[in-house]
């Protein structure tokens, strides 16, 4: 077995052979050229058209002491809690690579962040460049924190869970594989992800530091999940780690499947804003 000048290691485009469930025309070969055409014109696209701020009111957070300042900073520490005991029993590498661990970074993130500018508000003042720093990259992650966590939560348990449950014809393997998905941080990371980052990015009104969605919301959605799609597959796929073949870069389909997810990010942004402004229309 001879390593390829794109893989990193001698592994056939498989880590420690955990992907070698994973057809090997999807792990070894060239990239299909629309794979790269599509990334570049994502980055070029992403760079030409980023909105200018947030608006002129800035980042928003709950008052300190409110109870949306409680239910931040409990989310934030339950987040931080999921994590440690995630990678006490998978490891890191599957906490940190994955886009459900991604998708729960981002949430426990919002939420520790929007707390804390919160209490840097009411103790350094508004115009202190910490305060200012803390609510904006607490601004900038709570769409793309909103948006993850509808992914995960839709894609795995309306697609993932029956399809993955159905592959396994063994009674004892099905039993298995249902066990590991109803344990305690699977269920955490995929069902209640998203009522914790609605409780954080959504609910609670202008108290809980919510406002309507912006179209620059929706471009540091886009930018988030580039980041994390350069990853995958300029990181990842290199070391033979292939957690979605759907993204793999050396099909032609791939382009089909990422257009897809930025359709679906769109489509998202509008459901929730729609949403959002509903309610602040009762409210």
């Amino acid at each position: 077995m001879r390593r390829s000048g794109w893989l990193l290691l001698d592994n056939d485009g498989s880590y420690n052979g955990y992907f070698d469930w994973c057809p090997r025309h999807l792990r070894v070969g060239p990239w299909s050229p629309l794979a790269p055409t599509f990334l570049c014109a994502a980055v070029l696209t992403a760079c030409a058209f980023k909105p200018v701020s947030l608006g002129s009111d800035g980042p928003a957070a709950p008052a300190l002491g409110s109870t949306w300042w409680w239910i931040h900073g409990c989310v934030g520490l339950w987040g931080v809690a999921i994590n440690v005991h995630m990678v006490q029993r998978y490891t890191a590498a599957p906490v940190f690579a994955t886009y459900t661990g991604w998708a729960w970074h981002l949430l426990t993130l919002r939420a520790l962040l929007s707390c804390t500018a919160s209490a840097l508000r009411a103790t350094l003042g508004p115009d202190s460049v910490a305060t200012y720093a803390t609510g904006y990259v607490a601004e900038v992650l709570r769409f793309p924190a909103l948006v993850n966590a509808s992914t995960t939560f839709a894609v795995w348990n309306a697609v993932l869970l029956p399809l993955f449950a159905f592959m396994h014809s063994d009674r004892e393997k099905r039993s298995q594989f249902l066990a590991w998905n109803n344990s305690f941080g699977m269920v955490n990371v995929h069902v209640l992800n998203l009522p914790l980052a609605l409780a954080v990015t959504a609910l609670g009104g202008i108290e809980a530091g919510v406002r309507p969605l912006l179209h620059i919301d929706l471009w540091y959605a886009y930018a988030v999940s580039l980041v994390y799609g350069l990853f995958y597959l300029l990181v990842l796929d290199r070391l033979g780690v292939h957690l979605y073949p759907i993204l793999s870069p050396r099909s032609h389909a791939c382009v089909v499947v990422y257009g897809l997810i930025l359709a679906l990010m769109y489509g998202c942004w509008r459901g929730w804003n729609a949403s959002l402004c509903e309610h602040a229309a009762v409210r």
